[in-house]
């Protein structure tokens, strides 16, 4: 666990921690410097499998992180925000899991979202599921991990801080270990996640969407593979609820995922019919919210449209509008 000015809520996620009924775990909290009550909080806790260490200066998460990796000598590392809450029985699940399936490197779980937003964020399951999404979607949730510490070790991976804001150190080592690592996810809930009020706001997402596209220009540049600015931009449309979708925009937006499509099908770390189910699905978030007054521009784009994934969700959008 990394904390930094965290005393609003550490103590109930510590609490979340040492209540598993597994008992037997080192808890390892780095204190980034905070200049709250985190630190007086955190001593409140007199258990001896607690090792606590207080950076000197704040590092952020990401290297605040890389401390505490440092000081792993199991064979497996678990990561919990500050913040969230472990359910009881989710470091017993995940280590009965890891060692009935030497095979998976990383596992996650599905998510249940308290606070100011509710719900529950299902994950995909499978390995190949896990590897198409990722090109979109981080889908192994940073709190719910378990990780082998030999896949991190042999390959000498560690976080880096090069994506800030938001923070975006768990998806770009996940990113880094598509090519060699296996991933799964849990299909039952084992973390509770908080979400602030103050996450939503105006200013931290216009921050959000500028970084969100930096990071994924470095992905593409990982994959060996060539985007310009506006199919970047492309590329995170489904996470901009508020732009206009347009006809020309359609026209654009598909031959964007046809060229994803083309260059990742052929990449042996990806499974084609997982790509096509991801294609399909971004194609239907972003068709289905074209204006009703566009109807006769529509039906004559999906005259012109054949050839991209039988165009079902152009097809589905037609039928939806009649």
């Amino acid at each position: 666990m990394t904390a930094y000015n965290s005393a609003a809520y550490i103590h109930e996620s510590i609490a979340s921690v040492l209540g598993q009924d597994e008992k037997d775990f080192v808890f390892i909290i780095i204190d980034d410097a905070s200049i709250d009550t985190t630190p007086e909080i955190i001593a409140s806790f007199k258990d001896p499998r607690i090792k606590y260490i207080r950076n000197k200066k704040n590092l952020h998460i990401a290297l605040a992180a890389n401390a505490g990796l440092r000081l792993v000598n199991t064979k497996y590392v678990l990561r919990i925000d500050s913040d969230d809450i472990c359910l009881p029985k989710r470091l017993s699940t995940q280590l009965q899991f890891m060692e009935s399936h030497p095979e998976i490197d990383v596992c996650g779980s599905s998510i249940e979202f308290f606070d100011n937003e509710k719900g529950t964020w299902k994950m995909p399951l499978t390995d190949a599921a896990i590897k198409a999404r990722m090109l979109w979607d981080n889908v192994i949730a940073n709190s719910s991990v378990i990780v082998r510490m030999e896949t991190l070790k042999s390959h000498h991976l560690e976080y880096t801080s090069k994506f800030q804001f938001p923070p975006f150190e768990d998806y770009e080592l996940w990113i880094k270990m598509l090519p060699f690592a296996r991933f799964h996810n849990l299909n039952q809930i084992l973390v509770r996640k908080r979400e602030y009020a103050e996450s939503q706001s105006e200013l931290h997402n216009k921050k959000a969407n500028e970084q969100l596209e930096n990071f994924y220009k470095w992905v593409f540049v990982f994959f060996n593979f060539t985007a310009s600015e506006n199919e970047t931009t492309f590329h995170i449309l489904d996470k901009k609820p508020d732009i206009k979708i347009t006809i020309e925009l359609l026209v654009n937006y598909k031959a964007w995922l046809i060229k994803l499509l083309t260059h990742f099908s052929s990449n042996p770390i990806f499974e084609k019919k997982e790509l096509n189910r991801v294609v399909e699905r971004k194609w239907k978030t972003i068709g289905n919210q074209i204006p009703l007054k566009d109807v006769f521009m529509l039906n004559k784009y999906l005259s012109l449209s054949k050839g991209f994934a039988d165009d079902n969700a152009l097809a589905m959008l037609k039928r939806r509008i009649k």
